[in-house]
C-alpha cells in the first residue's frame, strides 16, 4: 500500500505535468469505480450492455419525436 509520502510525491508530479488532471479528480465518483472492480468481467460486460441499451433508447426516442 502506498504511504502518504509516496502519495504526495506522485500528486506533486501530476500537478506539475497537468494541473487540470487534479481538478478533474474531484469529479470522480470512487464508489462507482469500487463497484465496477467488484464485478466479474462478465458482470461488467452485462452492465455495460444494459447501459448502452438504456442510453440508446434516448436516441431512438429523440429521432422518433422529430
Amino acid at each position: 500500500m502506498a504511504t502518504e509520502r509516496e502519495y504526495e510525491r506522485v500528486r506533486d508530479l501530476v500537478d506539475k505535468a497537468d494541473p487540470l488532471l487534479l481538478e478533474a479528480l474531484a469529479d470522480v465518483d470512487f464508489t462507482l469505480l469500487e463497484w465496477g472492480l467488484s464485478l466479474s468481467p462478465w458482470e461488467r460486460l452485462r452492465a455495460s450492455s444494459e447501459a448502452l441499451r438504456f442510453w440508446s433508447s434516448f436516441r431512438r426516442g429523440a429521432s422518433e419525436a422529430s
